[in-house]
């Protein structure tokens, strides 16, 4: 619980601008995660889950994928993620000027992650 209360630096949520920031932060690297997850199993998987499945550790498990590893989830969390990091760089101090597209895009940091993870992801599901 203390390092809990550590990470999410309560001392600096006075600050609002400190608060969004660590939030539309949080979901540059979560909304790629939740695209992801929808498109697999509402599309890829078509809403059905192999819970037995999920428990078998060999490679011929239908969760394995390559060694444990969804290459593919992997990459499109990656590839959705950077869309919003020149907002996120901005925003933190580190890059001074973007172009306006790329802070709109991190200003709805929610939802294109989940727009780009979901796209991404199943484009890499319909072409491999």
């Amino acid at each position: 619980v203390c390092s809990l209360g550590i990470a999410s630096m309560p001392w600096k949520w006075a600050d609002t601008s400190a608060m969004i920031t660590w939030l539309l932060g949080y979901s540059v690297i979560l909304a790629p995660v939740l695209g992801i997850m929808l498109v697999d199993y509402f599309i890829v998987n078509g809403r059905s889950i192999d819970v037995d499945e999920l428990y078998v550790a060999t490679p011929k498990s239908r969760y394995f994928y390559w060694n444990g590893f969804h290459v593919s989830a992997i990459l499109c969390t990656l590839l959705a993620t950077l869309v919003n990091v020149p907002g996120l760089l901005h925003a933190l101090g580190v890059l001074n000027e973007i172009p306006t597209i790329l802070l709109k895009s991190f200003e709805f940091s929610w939802f294109t992650g989940v727009g780009f993870g979901a796209l991404l992801y199943w484009f890499t599901g319909v072409v491999f």
